[in-house]
């Protein structure tokens, strides 16, 4: 079958001759034909030679075409309806990748694509949209009505992360200020709704931040970039929030006693901590699986109204590619910013 997997050389490679062996499907887990997947900055990032010929890939929406033991009980509490798509956010850990024909998924992460979104839109969101929740809850979901300061600044604000982050954000109350470069301008306030936008390229980050804010700086801080992580801290205000995406918070130093005493809270996120809970009980590891899937009905639940389903439907940019594509678009990826998705066609058949 056709896919796309991380060759010998730690490179994407495209071939049409992969083949998934025959094997009896473990207790929970379910054997899905793909119709679309998506592409994810860890993608790339996670490439090596100990994982040659693993499929690349950790987003998806597909068909369920078999079950293993077990899964029928668990699809049945997760209201999961088999005849129609499901959306699927598969552990980077997992031997089976996203991209090709056909993968391998644990049914405890398994929802199916709600109406109001095709299963090409849903394909874009699992990863970057699942961080983008996580990454408000730890801004304290939405803003406290008591408080003056309701910002909330973006950095890297056109991206998978950013993109959902604005979309979440705007629908939960929040005023946005959106940090990207002049190009995605129109992108971020126009289509996805931030209220400011500062272009980092040409204009002093602090300085905007203070004429925006009156001096009073960010409440919380969502940051996709971490080679502005010391100037971005100071713009949080006295006991506020300031979340950077998992691997690029150590890239930095910051005066820990400044932190304590100003009450700033760094909060780390990252939706693989199902993946590596193995050396933790059966047990831990199921609850985590179950909270993804919750964090993935939360999400489709605060978009599920008509004005975020405009902006998620009509302004989110999805750009749709053929799996044969997938290795350039991945070598673009890592010398280039995107904006939006990167949707892989998989299977034209729903």
């Amino acid at each position: 079958m056709k896919a796309v997997i991380n060759n010998s050389e730690a490179k994407p490679e495209y071939i049409e001759t992969y083949s998934m062996e025959d094997l009896n499907l473990k207790e929970g887990f379910c054997k899905i034909k793909v119709l679309y997947a998506s592409l994810n900055p860890v993608d790339w990032k996670i490439l090596s030679e100990d994982s040659a010929g693993k499929v690349i890939g950790c987003d998806a929406v597909g068909m369920i075409v078999e079950q293993g033991p077990g899964v029928e009980e668990i699809l049945e509490s997760n209201c999961v309806d088999v005849s129609k798509p499901v959306v699927m956010h598969i552990n980077i850990s997992s031997s089976f990748g996203a991209i090709s024909e056909y993968t391998i998924a644990n049914s405890h992460v398994l929802i199916n694509v709600p109406e109001y979104l095709s299963a090409k839109q849903a394909a874009a969101v699992p990863c970057a949209g699942y961080t983008a929740l996580q990454c408000i809850v730890k801004c304290g979901t939405e803003p406290n009505p008591d408080d003056m300061n309701n910002f909330l600044l973006i950095n890297g604000a056109s991206g998978g992360v950013g993109s959902f982050s604005i979309l979440l954000a705007k629908q939960l109350g929040w005023t946005v200020i959106a940090v990207a470069s002049t190009a995605n301008k129109e992108y971020c306030v126009d289509e996805l709704g931030a209220d400011h936008f500062i272009d980092y390229r040409t204009e002093n980050i602090v300085e905007r931040v203070s004429e925006i804010t009156n001096g009073d700086g960010c409440i919380a801080i969502i940051d996709n970039q971490s080679h502005r992580g010391m100037a971005l801290l100071s713009l949080v205000s006295n006991n506020g929030f300031y979340v950077p995406v998992p691997g690029l918070w150590d890239k930095f130093k910051y005066d820990g006693l400044d932190l304590l005493v100003r009450g700033i809270n760094i909060c780390h996120v990252g939706l693989g901590a199902a993946a590596y809970s193995t050396k933790a009980p059966l047990t831990h590891t199921k609850r985590h699986l179950k909270h993804l899937c919750q964090l993935a009905k939360q999400f489709f639940y605060i978009l599920g109204v008509p004005s975020s389903i405009a902006r998620l439907t009509g302004s989110f940019k999805i750009t749709e590619i053929e799996m044969a594509d997938v290795p350039d678009i991945m070598h673009q990826m890592q010398s280039q910013h995107s904006t939006g998705k990167y949707v892989v066609r998989v299977s034209a058949e729903e």
